[in-house]
């Protein structure tokens, strides 16, 4: 079964190891074909750091687009006086001119839409991935709470029946102070210094 020359595009760009290891240059060339077909964007270009990828391609081309429709404008500006200026005999060149210039901007219209809509599919898809990729920390911290206020649970308990420690039970409760989990912009902190945190700066036997 042949492959139709607008399937070509597409084949590359659904594959997710050519478009890892595709230079800049090959994989914007290959967006610019895709962008002249009606096609959805294959799944491997809306996941991960590849949805970064294409859309720093399509924001380059839409910037493209703005351009060439500026050049258009000009273009069209610069004949229209000159077909003027010859009177009579510039009519049939202007129409001429006129017809095929309609056709150039027209596609150059179209794909800046496009470019458009799938920037705001890729921005969509972010926002999702980004809500989930919260839930899905949100839910690892209060996991991480459940188990670290467990540790300090079983240390006050020892403690206040005066039972023996063993070297297990000092090694996790040493845990939460070796124990980091992400905090602020860039940084760290322990867990325990985190449980003092929600606790207020309370020390809370830690």
């Amino acid at each position: 079964m042949s492959i139709s020359p607008l399937e070509l595009p597409m084949a590359k760009l659904a594959d997710p190891d050519w478009v890892d290891a595709a230079g800049d240059d090959e994989f914007e060339a290959r967006i610019l074909m895709f962008l002249d077909t009606d096609a959805p964007p294959p799944d491997c270009l809306m996941e991960g750091t590849r949805i970064d990828r294409f859309h720093s391609a399509l924001s380059l081309h839409r910037l493209h687009a703005e351009s060439m429709l500026n050049n258009l404008q000009a273009e069209n500006a610069t004949m229209h006086q000159s077909c003027f200026a010859m009177g009579r005999a510039g009519k049939s060149r202007w129409f001429a001119f006129e017809s095929e210039w309609k056709v150039r901007r027209r596609e150059v219209v179209q794909r800046k839409a496009r470019c458009e809509m799938l920037l705001q599919r890729v921005k969509q898809k972010r926002s999702n991935f980004r809500e989930t990729t919260s839930n899905r920390n949100r839910e690892t911290m209060d996991a991480v709470e459940v188990l670290a206020k467990a540790i300090l649970e079983h240390r006050e308990s020892i403690e206040w029946s005066g039972g023996e420690t063993t070297v297990s039970d000092r090694a996790l409760w040493a845990s939460l102070n070796r124990a980091r989990i992400p905090h602020g912009r860039a940084g760290s902190i322990t867990v325990r210094d985190w449980l003092m945190k929600l606790a207020g700066g309370r020390d809370g036997g830690v």
